[in-house]
């Protein structure tokens, strides 16, 4: 493969797809879906859609970026394709088109595949909701206005992440929506936002100077280590509250109404790191890395202790 092959590759950043398909697993395999309301089409369709959407957002946010000044010498995550110059910004907004397009088709299928031609108006509603979603993956960093660039960024992330993905994937399978669907999808959203502010910890000092200004440049790397701890504290309150709520926990023996708490493990470690001390900003990464990851793997230990109590 070639070199700018390589940077197109970089560019789709694909070590962000585990936390795109989370909370549509989630959504797809509660008690409430999997296995008497589930299909294999739609899970498989509303993954591709995800996925679609995050590569969306992620070439949105290497053209932005790169157009505000904020991808410069001093970043100091991965370099970007634009940043590298091996890729112009014409040929980012020409790929940014095909993404958007893709993934708006890719979304009507399974809009089809869900509902088909008669319930109408869920699918009207699905689609609103998918390009709102297209809307906020781009307008991240993108344009005037750019909401990452004014402490919005956790709030959308919060509701896209969490509240669309693991809601509305429940509603692709059941056709209305769930408000017991509100607490899983809010740990899911939680455990996101600190993926995001991790990220925003690591770039603090190069946000700051590129008026980039991120909720935790407003509250300062100190507040930011107290608030992520929050987050992850809220995702596990949300679980708690969905699962003790549930026909589960009324049908599982005593020991097994606590066993779900192991799925957390992976995201505890982590999120140990994190508050114990100030890092080096480099060190970051590894954390970034480790939650998104733990994340995933908090839903995939979740959905299998909860389907083995179902």
């Amino acid at each position: 493969m070639s070199n700018k092959g390589k940077v197109w590759i970089g560019a789709l950043r694909l070590r962000t797809l585990p936390l795109a398909a989370g909370g549509i697993i989630l959504g797809s395999f509660l008690p409430e879906v999997y296995p008497n309301h589930f299909s294999w089409t739609v899970f498989v369709l509303a993954l591709l859609t995800a996925f679609g959407l995050q590569i969306t957002s992620n070439l949105a946010n290497d053209y932005g970026d790169f157009v505000k000044g904020t991808d410069n010498e001093k970043r100091v995550g991965p370099e970007r394709a634009l940043q590298s110059g091996m890729i112009q910004p014409a040929e980012m907004k020409r790929a940014l088109i095909f993404s958007v397009a893709s993934t708006f088709l890719l979304g009507n299928l399974l809009l089809f595949l869900s509902f088909g031609t008669e319930n109408y108006l869920s699918a009207l509603l699905m689609l609103a909701v998918g390009i709102a979603g297209i809307w906020a993956a781009i307008k991240y960093t993108v344009g005037a206005g750019a909401y990452g660039y004014s402490g919005f960024g956790d709030l959308f992330v919060l509701v896209f992440f969490g509240l669309v993905s693991v809601v509305g994937a429940s509603f692709l399978y059941l056709g209305e929506l769930s408000p017991h669907m509100i607490w899983p999808a809010l740990s899911y959203g939680f455990l996101s936002v600190g993926v995001l502010n991790i990220n925003n910890m690591r770039d603090i000092d190069n946000d700051r100077n590129s008026n980039k200004h991120t909720l935790v440049v407003k509250m300062g790397a100190q507040s930011a280590r107290v608030y992520h701890g929050f987050l992850i504290l809220g995702a596990m309150v949300s679980m708690a509250v969905y699962f003790y709520s549930s026909e589960l926990s009324a049908s599982s023996d005593s020991v097994f109404k606590y066993i779900w708490m192991l799925s957390f493990i992976p995201v505890l470690i982590n999120t140990a790191g994190v508050l114990k001390k100030k890092a080096h900003a480099s060190e970051y990464n590894a954390y970034l890395k480790g939650l998104s990851l733990g994340t995933l793997a908090q839903v995939i230990i979740y959905v299998i202790l909860i389907q083995s109590l179902a």
